[in-house]
């Protein structure tokens, strides 16, 4: 598709209302409106779909829905049921216009089919995607033994993923009038217990378009207005049209008129998905992302690695935000493009560990950014080793070579594994290049008066894949560093979000606000109101509306004691927040709230978990250390009893982390001007040094002695088949608190010994005898990629920092707010920092008649509990 800087140009209109955008106030960055500081509190949601209880045996559905539009308007109706092995039988189908007694849809009862599936009728995935369903029609299997459409769904094969599977009927023009109510109505039978998502479209492209609501919706949100949450984050549809045809703006427009109408107040912030239409790809057939050797389907995918998507796509942002702007100027907050796996900027099915990057256009980027990297042919020759290689011939390595490549246990080797490393350093550039050009697109169609939003940099969540070093999000720095971000946000983490659990960010959310920018929580949460089934990440379900406010008070919590951001999510649009019992709380956290709001102080906790991005991209099948060093060690330092916070390694090396506790846990790959800035940055500070501190040298390779001269503990590497499963503390570890053993994972790849000094403290050995953990001085050195939390307590007592209490539990504090949640049914005594009169955070009333030092929690499990300290 072909642009001109005509269209570039649209949106230069002066009709824009106040300015909303993120500025740093005192250290903090706030959302202002009109340069007045509001809460970073939002919904997220759009018209909502039914799912419905389906119970085993016959039963006749009714489902009310109202039209969203007025008019003719083309229709299907989509059926989707949960993944797992079902038998349904669907028969009846019709749908009645209950105000003027109408059929809207007349009766189709399938009793005259002919062929293996009826004409009004079809099926997603049409292809050999389809891996788990099959649709025909049963002579006998319906009402009273009519005919009915038969739906058969299976499991995929071994190591596949769940297509969308779904029947809907084929697209019918119907005319539709607002204000109007119909009902849905089929008779159905199911051989087991399932959940039936009924959904009502349009089809548009790239995307269907709901047609169709209950009004909870609306409903919620109402209730997120009644309490001050105006900010709304809605799905919105991409208008995409061919060349020399006009945009559709129905959809848009229907999007906003949705919110309007209950919130005229509004702040609203669309998200949109940046894949292009069919008739694109079918333009561009080489501007997708292309797998080798995976033996599995993958869904097409435009390349960010594509000129012409990048120019096509922002462009249609930039039609779409001067639309927005010119129809809804007073009402418009934000934009927040949304593309590639699940919309988050991450690369396509990166949990698959397939190899993609063999496209032409993907080929011919990464070219590009080898010759811009290296001079001429001779230093690349020089830096891959290879003496043919020529910046012209440079191809992305083999799979094979991607994965055999020279690794020193799980790291690669500079040199030997330079052009995969290489290659690991161009998806992360090009993925945040593509990111950049659409927020400049944000900035530059919005004056730079609405906030630019994006998913980015899940490093702590991605340190779970077998190589994170492909999933795309590793150079975050890149985002904070632009004037064209407000704010980056991800869900809450998916590992230990449930009743009793911690909550995590899923980046170095701390080194995000010392950037200027804000980052942002999408919490999805699946309340007590979400339907049953597994969905994704998202098995946990709270069983009740009690357990649902504890998760959400623990989450919007931790933000306002963070200085965060965050919106409750309606995911699938099944009405999850449609509670005011939930809004309540959020209503009774606004006085919390807005203390901190006239007052901003940075968030300075005294524990820093420190993630190096430029050490991840060198891994390479290290899921056995990265995973619970990185991703699950979360786990241990929201219990450890103190606050801490999540920075990226360059914020320690410039000196802009003041915690007396400094958590190195993968600084794994260092230049020698890096390991001086960090001796120079640790001065004063208790370091706790995590597996293997600098062992490699960008420029030298493998550094063994470097890694010695920075930490001070010289390393022997394990060797050997299997590498030992089990670490045991010695009496003088028993002593300091550490658990009498902890397991590591069989065939971890890379493990050390730390040889030991005549002062040391040798707190826990491998098996063989050699020192696992190792305390000297003011540092720790713990060779394990395991992090407990009693060991993490140590660490704390050594450097200082003040240990809220020897409980169990999940703790956040800033200082004056200190949110406790409970991991076990039963006492949290807390440990003041000084003697206080304490108060309960929600509702004011004082915990304490004078000031105490102590303060002793009655809690259940999961219960949070946010209270106050008046010194």
């Amino acid at each position: 598709m072909r642009f001109t800087n005509t269209v570039l140009a649209l949106c230069c209109f002066s009709a824009f209302g106040a300015d909303i955008r993120v500025a740093v106030r005192d250290g903090v960055p706030q959302i202002q409106v009109g340069g007045t500081a509001v809460r970073p509190r939002w919904f997220w949601g759009g018209p909502t779909t039914s799912s419905i209880a389906i119970r085993q045996g016959e039963q006749v559905i009714d489902v009310e829905r109202m039209p969203l539009e007025s008019g003719n308007k083309t229709l299907t109706f989509h059926f989707r049921f949960d993944r797992k092995p079902t038998t349904i039988w669907l028969d009846r189908f019709e749908v009645l216009d209950i105000t003027d007694g109408s059929a809207l849809m007349p009766l189709d009862d399938f009793d005259k089919a002919t062929g293996p599936i009826p004409d009004g009728w079809t099926f997603f995935p049409p292809d050999e995607r389809n891996t788990v369903g099959a649709v025909s029609v049963d002579p006998n299997g319906g009402a009273d033994g009519t005919a009915a459409l038969k739906i058969a769904i299976k499991n995929p094969p071994a190591g596949a993923v769940w297509p969308d599977f779904h029947v809907y009927t084929r697209a019918t023009t119907m005319n539709l009038q607002e204000g109007h109510r119909y009902k849905i109505r089929f008779w159905l039978k199911a051989d087991t217990a399932t959940t039936l998502t009924l959904g009502v479209y349009r089809p548009a492209s790239p995307s269907f378009i709901t047609m169709m609501g209950d009004g909870r919706f609306q409903q919620q949100v109402a209730m997120a207005a009644a309490v001050g949450v105006d900010f709304v984050s809605p799905p919105c549809p991409m208008p995409w049209p061919k060349p020399g045809e006009a945009p559709d703006w129905s959809g848009v427009d229907m999007a906003m008129r949705q919110i309007l109408q209950v919130n005229a107040k509004a702040k609203i912030v669309p998200r949109f998905g940046m894949a292009p239409p069919t008739w694109w790809y079918q333009e561009h057939p080489d501007d997708v992302m292309q797998w080798r050797e995976n033996g599995r389907e993958h869904p097409r995918t435009f390349s960010v690695s594509s000129r012409a998507w990048r120019r096509d796509a922002c462009a249609q942002l930039n039609q779409v935000i001067a639309y927005l702007e010119e129809h809804y100027p007073d009402n418009m907050a934000g934009y927040h493009p949304c593309g590639q796996n699940t919309g988050e900027w991450f690369y396509q099915d990166s949990w698959q560990q397939d190899f993609h990057g063999y496209s032409p256009v993907e080929e011919a980027a990464f070219r590009d950014w080898v010759a811009r990297k290296y001079a001429n042919d001779a230093a690349l020759q020089q830096a891959w080793r290879d003496h043919q290689v020529t910046l012209a011939s440079a191809k992305t390595p083999t799979p094979q070579e991607r994965r055999d490549a020279a690794s020193y246990g799980m790291l690669l080797i500079p040199g030997a594994a330079q052009p995969v490393i290489d290659h690991n350093l161009f998806l992360q550039d090009d993925m945040a290049d593509a990111v950049l050009e659409l927020a400049r697109t944000v900035r530059t169609a919005s004056q730079g008066q609405r906030l630019s939003v994006f998913f980015f940099g899940y490093g702590y969540e991605f340190a779970s894949m077998g190589r994170m070093s492909a999933c795309g999000h590793l150079a975050a720095r890149k985002l904070l560093a632009s004037p064209d971000i407000d704010i980056l946000c991800s869900p809450v983490s998916y590992f230990d979000r449930e009743l009793g659990g911690g909550g995590h960010a899923m980046i170095a959310a701390e080194s995000v606000m010392r950037a200027g920018k804000l980052w942002l929580y999408e919490d999805d949460t699946r309340t007590h109101l979400a339907a049953g089934g597994s969905l994704g990440g998202l098995r946990y379900h709270a069983g009740n509306q009690w357990e649902s406010r504890q998760i959400l008070l623990r989450n919007t919590g931790q933000e306002i004691i963070r200085n965060l951001a965050c919106w409750w999510m309606d995911l699938m649009r099944n009405a999850w927040y449609a509670d005011p019992a939930l809004w309540a709380d959020m209503q009774a956290l606004a006085p919390m709230e807005e203390a901190k709001l006239s007052q901003p102080r940075p968030y300075a906790p005294p524990v820093a978990s420190v993630f190096d991005e430029y050490s991840a991209i060198y891994t390479n099948k290290g899921h056995a250390v990265t995973q619970p060093l990185l991703a699950q060690s979360r786990h241990a330092f929201a219990r450890m009893g103190a606050p801490y916070g999540q920075y990226f390694l360059d914020d320690v090396l410039a000196g802009r982390v003041d915690s007396r506790l400094v958590v190195l846990q993968n600084p794994w790959v260092m230049s020698a001007e890096q390991r001086q800035q960090l001796r120079q940055a640790l001065a004063g500070k208790f370091a706790l040094w995590c597996h293997a501190p600098a062992v490699i040298d960008p420029a030298r390779g493998i550094a063994l002695t470097a890694s010695q001269d920075l930490t001070g503990f010289a390393l022997t590497r394990l060797e050997g088949d299997a590498s030992p499963e089990t670490v045991l503390a010695t009496d003088r570890g028993r002593e300091l608190g550490l658990p009498a053993e902890w397991a590591v994972r069989k065939d971890t790849p890379l493990l050390f010994a730390v040889q030991t000094a005549p002062a040391d403290d040798v707190l826990a050995s491998w098996p063989d005898g050699s020192a696992a953990v190792v305390l000297r001085g003011n540092s720790l050195f713990c060779a394990t990629p395991q992090l407990p939390r009693e060991l993490l307590r140590l660490a704390a007592r050594r450097a200082g920092v003040h240990l809220y209490t020897d409980d169990e539990c999940v703790l956040y504090s800033d200082g004056v707010n200190v949110l406790v949640h409970a991991t076990h049914e039963g006492p949290v005594t807390l440990r003041l920092p000084q003697a206080a009169m304490v108060f309960d955070a929600l509702n004011g009333q004082a915990l304490t008649s004078t000031a105490q030092a102590t303060l002793r929690l009655e809690l259940r499990f999961g219960e949070t509990r946010i209270v106050r300290l008046q010194p």
